[in-house]
């Protein structure tokens, strides 16, 4: 389940995965169990993050034998530009919307140039 007031969703329907942990989560099941069944039953996930000048797409879960999604047979390791990335990583999510979220921290798009350089008023 994506915070969002520091997270924003950027394609894909998590909602009954969501609700569906909640529920579990409130019977007293513990989330590591919730997130490998989930996992187990199809749900993924993929975070936008910056990267050495560039961004990538990382898997949103250390349950993935990868830390980077697979889209089009290629590892989403790295883009140039954060417009590729988010581009790339929508395409990934929209594939299997029910089953796939694709979400970034809110910062990222403050915080961080197009090129995944940090904003100059982050250097202070």
């Amino acid at each position: 389940m994506i915070n969002t007031e520091h997270f924003i969703l950027l394609a894909g329907n998590p909602e009954k995965w969501d609700a569906e942990a909640v529920e579990r989560a409130g019977n007293g099941e513990e989330l590591v169990r919730i997130q490998e069944d989930q996992h187990s039953r199809g749900r993924r996930s993929a975070r936008l993050k910056p990267r050495n000048m560039g961004w990538c797409i990382e898997t949103a879960s250390s349950i993935d034998p990868s830390p980077f999604i697979e889209y089009e047979g290629e590892r989403a390791e790295f883009f140039a530009t954060r417009t590729e990335a988010v581009v790339v990583g929508k395409a990934w999510a929209e594939e299997d919307p029910d089953n796939r979220e694709f979400y970034a921290y809110k910062g990222y798009f403050e915080e961080y140039e197009e090129d995944g350089t940090r904003t100059e008023d982050d250097h202070d």
